[in-house]
């Protein structure tokens, strides 16, 4: 047997939003905060059951690079495992990751926006009418849903919607 053919089926609208975040790593978590922020209905939908793919499902050690400003000073700053005085002494405690400390501070932040957040909730497909992605198709316990946006973050760590959606992209490196 080569194929299954899967009869066509009505999928449910679920949320309209005016922004989806896809991904709740570090850059879904930032994207999501920001927007609600700037006072839009945001959703944050995550495939997993905890906020902060590699950064704490992952179990990333400290964060690496030369960013500065923002929001990411903000999670340094709340998720530090130690007090002020410790890491102005020890400046490595701000960087390193308390894996359970930075998905309560994920959440506490999201809560604060007033982000929704949908954890166990895998996108699967790219809604797209025209060349412009208006949602994604989600699956979950709850089964099959569409969930609208005006606007798509694909903060998927892979790209899974940009790519479901068509937008071409290379596989690997050179």
């Amino acid at each position: 047997m080569e194929n299954i053919h899967e009869p066509a089926r009505d999928i449910p609208v679920a949320i309209e939003t005016d922004v989806l975040v896809v991904g709740s790593g570090p850059a879904g978590v930032s994207a999501a905060i920001s927007a609600a922020r700037a006072g839009a209905k945001t959703l944050l939908v995550e495939q997993f059951g905890d906020v902060g793919g590699v950064s704490t499902v992952g179990l990333m050690s400290h964060w690496t690079g030369q960013s500065k400003g923002g929001i990411y000073e903000e999670i340094l700053d709340r998720s530090a495992d130690a007090d002020k005085k410790a890491v102005e002494d020890q400046p490595f405690l701000r960087v390193a990751i308390n894996p359970e400390k930075l998905k309560t501070t994920y959440l506490e932040m999201l809560a604060e926006s007033d982000v929704q957040l949908r954890l166990y909730s895998f996108a699967v497909g790219a809604i797209v009418e025209n060349g412009v992605i208006q949602g994604v198709i989600a699956e979950s316990k709850s089964g099959r849903e569409a969930l609208l946006a005006k606007c798509v973050i694909d903060a998927s760590g892979d790209g899974d919607i940009a790519a479901k959606a068509g937008v071409p992209f290379t596989m690997g490196r050179e």
